[in-house]
Order: C-alpha cells, then structure tokens, then sequence
C-alpha cells in the first residue's frame, strides 16, 4: 500500500512524462497547453496593434485602416483574434459598453454582417 509521501501532485512545471497513467498524462498536457494559449491570448490584448487592444481603447480608426492594410474581405480577421476568455472583437465592444464601442459594434456589423 502506498502512502501519502509516495503520491506525486502534478503542478503546470510537471512533465507529462513524469507520470504512469496515460490519462493523467494526457490531462498535463492539455491544461499546459491551455495555460500557454491563455497566457498569449492576454498578451494580445496588451500588444498595441492587435484587434482585442484597439477594441479595448476604442480605436476605430486603427481597426479601419487594419482592416485596409490586411485586405480584409470577411470577417474571419476579426473573429480569428480573441481575448483571453474568448471573447470576439464583437463582443467586447457590447462588454465594454462605450459609444465609442458601440460605433465599432456598428462598423463591423455593417462590413462584415
């Protein structure tokens, strides 16, 4: 029987090769792949230039010429990016609830229904 001191608690450092059970290994892996994906979503919605930042400071100019510069014809650019609980450009624009955000909300449903 095995005790307590011989039960090994897996943390985000753990490898997933550092466990027997296939499921636990497999359980690792996906939550470190979902932190690493989380922490670089947050880090889009901090990065000037990105969809989620200029929906967040409101600047609808600087998604319109994002918009021109990339050659945007639908709207997957704008429904690709996400903050970091997934949230689309769109949404955050009703989450934020300016008027500001709310003619971005108008912008895009307008170009991209």
């Amino acid at each position: 029987m095995s005790s307590a001191a011989d039960v090994t608690t897996p943390t985000l450092q753990s490898s997933a090769d550092d466990f027997k059970s296939p499921a636990l290994r497999r359980t690792i892996s996906l939550v470190q792949a979902t932190k690493l994906s989380s922490d670089a979503q947050a880090e889009t919605a901090h990065t000037r230039g990105t969809v989620v930042n200029m929906v967040k400071e409101a600047d609808l100019f600087g998604l319109q010429a994002l918009a021109r510069e990339k050659g945007v014809s639908g709207e997957s650019f704008f429904m690709a990016e996400r903050d970091p609980v997934g949230a689309t450009a769109l949404h955050l624009c009703y989450l934020f609830h300016g008027e500001k955000h709310y003619e971005i909300a108008d912008w895009l449903m307008a170009k991209y229904p």
